[in-house]
């Protein structure tokens, strides 16, 4: 019989040894013993501890509320999480494209979420003004201009040790701003809208927003938008600082006349 290439090597006196237990046992009139190594047990792998499905559990929660407050699918954040657990380059070769383009697509889909590219959900506009807060804190200005709403401004502010701790105080100065004279409807959808946005904050999703950011960085700084009207390219500061002062959504962006935003229409 051939020999499995997986049979461990032995010394040539334990063959010896083992053809004869073998040569011994075997019923007369049978021929040589043939000499078989005992088949190598398999252990069943353990089952994960307590504390670590516990663990487990407790992560699956965050993600879920995390997608619930940013209004996109758990697999989204899990897959911006896993991403930042990894602490890669996007462009490193151990990424695979397959796995390239989904970070790639969830990025977007949570830049998206706060106005970047296409009609934010309505937390969007209140997340924004509280970052304008913060930058105008972190910055030591009055006022911020489009120019400073970039990318690396943006990431320092969320990077932040007290972003946490002031984003809550900048949302009720945002608040506090708004003009009282509006009607129970107004009323009704922006306490609905700064809820999500607290939600937002108090989840730690601004933690995979700034990963989204990176991501976007690390693959040259340019904001992809694929929408039923097309796909829309643009330098992600141009993006950054058209989208913060206010919503604009694929339509919109697909009718600019502006030469830094490549359009590359569905064909009919």
């Amino acid at each position: 019989m051939a020999r499995n290439k997986t049979t461990r090597r032995i010394s040539g006196a334990l063959a010896v040894q083992i053809a004869a237990v073998n040569a011994a046992a075997a019923p007369q009139g049978t021929g040589t013993a043939v000499l078989e190594l005992p088949a190598a047990t398999t252990q069943a792998p353990l089952p994960p501890s307590p504390e670590v499905q516990a663990q487990a559990a407790q992560e699956v929660a965050e993600s879920k509320a995390q997608a619930d407050a940013a209004g996109v699918d758990p697999a989204t954040v899990q897959a911006l999480k896993a991403f930042e657990a990894g602490g890669k380059h996007i462009k490193d070769s151990s990424i695979s494209k397959p796995e390239r383009q989904l970070v790639k697509q969830s990025a977007m889909e949570v830049l998206i979420g706060v106005g970047l590219g296409d009609k934010s959900q309505g937390y969007g506009p209140v997340v924004r003004q509280v970052m304008i807060l913060g930058l105008k804190d972190m910055l030591k200005l009055t006022s911020i201009k489009k120019d400073l709403i970039t990318a690396d401004n943006l990431l320092q502010l969320i990077k932040l040790d007290t972003f946490a701790a002031d984003a809550p105080k900048h949302l009720a100065k945002y608040q506090e701003g708004l003009k009282a004279d509006v009607g129970e409807t107004t009323i009704a959808t922006r306490k609905a809208n700064a809820g999500r946005a607290k939600k937002w904050i108090d989840s730690g999703m601004f933690t995979h927003y700034a990963t989204a950011l990176e991501t976007v960085v690390q693959l040259g700084r340019q904001a992809e938008f694929r929408t039923e009207l097309g796909v829309i390219t643009m330098p992600l500061d141009r993006a950054l600082g058209v989208a913060f002062g206010r919503s604009i959504t694929a339509s919109e962006l697909m009718k600019a006349n502006d030469k830094q935003i490549v359009k590359v229409p569905v064909k009919a």
